[in-house]
């Protein structure tokens, strides 16, 4: 059982050094990083604590060992391991034992109170010594500690420049990819928008037709409102037309919609009496613009293949392509 004593001592006493060194690892590992000055993470500073508090654990063992080296424990008066009854003394050997003791302790005071300057110089080159051999221990410490910050500085750096290089490489590929998307959305676009612009073309000269057949045949109109209202609703089509021209040729609506004088005054085929003079100026209006839109429609049309076919991702004024539907 006396074994098993001893066993249990040096365990508790491992246990409480383990429980300290890992207070003090907690400890230091805060202080590092509440320093301002180096911006380090949890793991960089319990790394800097563990180092620390072994730092600490080595300079306070290597004190208690020179403490006791220098201030050793007097001896034990019995051996605790003997049975009881062997240590019974009787009064006469305690008082012996006791006289013996204390002639010991006054020899062993008068030896240290005449110790000889030679054995007083061991002693201080000794303790020099040991000096000399912590200071040389806490300069290798504090050499250690300011590699492993400098290598944690290094870390630090990587990981924040792979982290730069990463966020560098996601920001191209997303903006890559919503590119993509967009330009093939911008030639669907296209494609559609290149349909509503042959169909609303083709309603325009039908239209266009109808409205200058009684003109051509010199005979007036028979319904002059119904004429005037054909007009309107070819008009109508045409700015459905100019929006989608417009979008892929800038300028278009405004070439379109120009009335030169040298157009408008010139002559013309019809007989300008047969008709009233504003309804003369409506279909000059009308047929000047129908003349305009034939010609701007060359350059609509190429502009519509390079959205398809070459350039999807040139869009005209940065806005959305329009997206005219069946109900316009």
């Amino acid at each position: 059982m006396d074994r098993f004593s001893k066993v249990d001592k040096a365990v508790d006493r491992f246990g409480y050094w383990i429980g300290a060194y890992t207070i003090m690892t907690g400890v230091f590992s805060w202080i590092a990083k509440q320093m301002d000055a180096y911006a380090l993470g949890w793991p960089e500073a319990f790394f800097i604590g563990l180092f620390s508090a072994g730092f600490v654990v080595l300079i306070v063992s290597a004190g208690l060992i020179g403490w006791r080296f220098f201030n050793p424990l007097s001896p034990p008066i019995g051996n605790s391991s003997e049975p009881v009854a062997e240590r019974r003394l009787s009064e006469d050997s305690m008082a012996g034992m006791i006289d013996a003791r204390f002639e010991e302790f006054l020899a062993t005071k008068l030896r240290a109170e005449f110790i000889t300057h030679t054995q007083a110089h061991a002693q201080d080159e000794k303790l020099s010594d040991i000096a000399g051999k912590a200071k040389v221990a806490r300069e290798i410490a504090e050499a250690g500690h300011a590699d492993m910050v400098k290598r944690l500085d290094r870390v630090s750096e990587s990981v924040r420049l792979l982290n730069h290089d990463f966020e560098t490489w996601s920001y191209q590929h997303t903006e890559g990819n919503r590119q993509k998307f967009e330009n093939i959305d911008e030639a669907f676009a296209a494609l559609h928008n290149r349909e509503w612009h042959e169909r609303l073309f083709g309603d325009l000269e039908a239209a266009f037709e109808d409205i200058a057949a009684p003109i051509d045949k010199g005979n007036g109109l028979d319904d002059g409102d119904s004429w005037l209202r054909s007009i309107q609703q070819w008009k109508g089509k045409l700015d459905q037309w100019l929006i989608i021209a417009e979008y892929y040729a800038n300028g278009t609506a405004d070439k379109v919609q120009q009335l030169p004088d040298h157009l408008y005054d010139g002559e013309w085929a019809f007989d300008e009496a047969t008709i009233t003079p504003n309804q003369v100026h409506r279909f000059k209006e009308v047929a000047i613009w129908w003349h305009n839109a034939k010609e701007e429609k060359k350059r609509v049309d190429k502009q519509l293949a390079l959205r398809i076919f070459h350039s999807p991702s040139m869009k005209g004024d940065g806005a959305a392509p329009p997206r005219l539907g069946e109900d316009q």
